[in-house]
């Protein structure tokens, strides 16, 4: 046996190079590829074919390992950056106006207006000893709250510059990072 492995002969026999890139080439293709991948892993027909077809399923392996972290790291990271991207242009041109059309950026501070006028409102409600003397404005904030809900969502479904609209998420994502309107469920 070991005259067999010095002289490289039977089960000992070395591959061609052109062996090993023929083998690589049928280690690549899919299902058929990966039946031979299985079959000279094991068999003993020839060891230094065995050997590099394991060496084929540590390959494959790292490869998928790679694959793996690629696919769950590269998305988050991407999307965090355009994360960041998109958020530098909403806060650049809804600070400074850019673009928004004077009477939708007039209805959308009305809108603010009214929220803070209500969480005011319901301040005084929450302090006030006798609450059934507030009753009848209750109702009206109530009316005036559902209007200003109606008219929110009116003004989310025109058909609007992007402007408009950065304007309108900013103004609301203020609102409800400062407390005063509750965020959408």
């Amino acid at each position: 046996m070991q005259s067999q492995a010095r002289a490289g002969t039977g089960p000992y026999r070395p591959l061609s190079p052109w062996g090993y890139v023929l083998y690589s080439l049928l280690f690549a293709v899919p299902v058929v590829g990966w039946l031979a991948l299985a079959y000279f892993s094991f068999s003993r027909s020839n060891f230094n074919r065995r050997a590099f077809a394991r060496s084929a399923w540590c390959w494959l392996l790292v490869l998928a390992l790679g694959a793996g972290a690629a696919f769950f790291s590269v998305p988050r990271a991407l999307r965090d950056s355009l994360a960041v991207g998109w958020n530098a242009v909403r806060d650049t041109l809804s600070r400074t106006g850019v673009g928004v059309t004077p009477a939708f950026a007039a209805r959308v501070d009305g809108f603010a207006a009214f929220f803070e006028e209500y969480r005011d409102f319901l301040r005084r409600l929450d302090l006030a000893q006798d609450k059934a003397a507030l009753a009848g404005e209750r109702v009206q904030w109530a009316q005036r709250l559902k209007d200003v809900q109606a008219q929110i969502g009116a003004a989310g479904a025109e058909s609007l510059t992007v402007a408009d609209r950065l304007y309108l998420l900013d103004a609301l994502t203020d609102l409800v990072q400062r407390g005063i309107m509750a965020a959408p469920g």
